[in-house]
């Protein structure tokens, strides 16, 4: 028996190689592997070029709005600068003129002074002479004692003339 086993198992072995297919889905073999892996390259390719112009579209925008605002910042640039330059510009005016104004100032100053000194002294000098011209007269009062006898006479006062007399 139990070599009608072993026969039993040799037969059934070389039925099933004979009769047995090969599995449409093998696990195992090369060109499946391939294929898959291909298969998800392509997916994977599809992916990125749909994010890739998902992705250039606002990065299109995103450079435009960049290079304005790097145009702006140089024109702003600019713009400051020449506002710099006016006021410093503006700065020297200014101290120009506040020190010309105090030369100005201390000039005139100096003038007044020069001239009231000298109108001062010329009015000093005047005075003098004028002093030394006038001639004052003295007189001299005596007092005497007389005796006279008054009269003494009511006078009515009437008329225009009332304040005058």
């Amino acid at each position: 028996m139990m070599l009608h086993m072993e026969f039993l198992f040799i037969l059934m072995n070389v039925i099933f190689v004979a009769v047995a297919k090969e599995p449409s889905c093998p696990a195992c073999s090369r060109y499946d592997f391939e294929e898959k892996l291909l298969e998800r390259v392509l997916r994977n390719e599809l992916v990125i070029e749909t994010m890739l112009k998902e992705i250039r579209e606002p990065n299109v925008i995103v450079e435009s709005a960049l290079n304005l605002m790097k145009d702006d910042r140089k024109k702003l640039e600019g713009i400051i600068e020449a506002l710099d330059k006016y006021k410093d510009d503006m700065e020297s005016k200014l101290d120009k003129s506040i020190s010309s104004g105090m030369t100005n100032i201390s000039e005139t100053v100096s003038d007044l002074t020069h001239d009231a000194s000298m109108t001062i002294s010329q009015i000093t000098m005047e005075n003098a002479i004028l002093k030394d011209q006038l001639s004052i007269p003295t007189r001299t009062y005596t007092s005497s004692l007389l005796s006279f006898r008054t009269r003494r006479c009511l006078h009515r006062r009437t008329g225009q003339r009332y304040s005058r007399l």
